[in-house]
């Protein structure tokens, strides 16, 4: 009786592992201490963006402030068990509202372009400024994050903007250090995106 001899070839594949032993590990890499590193170790500062709207495409000019809304979920989905709770996450998020603050220029022309907007949107003494045509309601926008050089980084594309509200100014005559007026924005939109 002789005894029986298992070819080599037969029993590991064509990358010589073994099946279902070895070949979970197929392609795995140790991370060495230089793949732990950030590749980009600059800052984000508060300083560099640029905001457009596409409807008023003048205004980027005059926006000194404008916030990247947070997100989230309401709260978790929760299904009963024999003991805790097992937790879901929530199909819908929420998304928080733009706001935005500008400068007024002196005609009031940038401050009466939203409000005009506004008025097509929204009833006010009659129907006669409301536009029917629901697409002109909307606008995307874009949020540019520059880096340290001042060029384009990141881009986050809002995806139809509706302005919510637009605040007003109080003109005094016993304000003694002028500057200039401000005014503020909101927008609810569908969502946002980087492209």
């Amino acid at each position: 009786m002789g005894i029986n001899t298992v070819d080599s070839d037969s029993i590991f594949n064509s990358n010589n592992q073994l099946p279902s032993i070895t070949a979970g590990f197929a392609g795995a890499s140790l991370e060495t201490a230089e793949d732990k590193q950030p590749s980009n170790v600059n800052y984000l500062y508060q300083t560099l963006f640029k905001f457009e709207i596409f409807r008023l495409p003048k205004m980027e000019y005059f926006i000194q402030r404008v916030n990247l809304p947070g997100f989230g979920a309401d709260a978790n989905l929760e299904q009963p068990t024999r003991f805790v709770a097992a937790k879901h996450p929530n199909t819908k998020v929420n998304y928080e509202n733009l706001t935005m603050t500008f400068l007024v220029n002196e005609d009031m022309s940038n401050w009466r372009e939203i409000y005009e907007w506004m008025r097509t949107i929204y009833l006010t003494k009659d129907s006669k400024n409301f536009e029917s045509k629901i697409s002109t309601h909307f606008t995307d926008g874009s949020l540019h994050i520059l880096n340290s050089a001042m060029n384009p980084k990141l881009q986050v594309r809002f995806r139809n903007l509706l302005p919510v509200s637009l605040s007003g100014f109080e003109f005094d005559s016993s304000v003694t250090d002028i500057a200039p007026f401000t005014a503020n924005i909101t927008f609810a939109y569908d969502y946002y995106e980087f492209v």
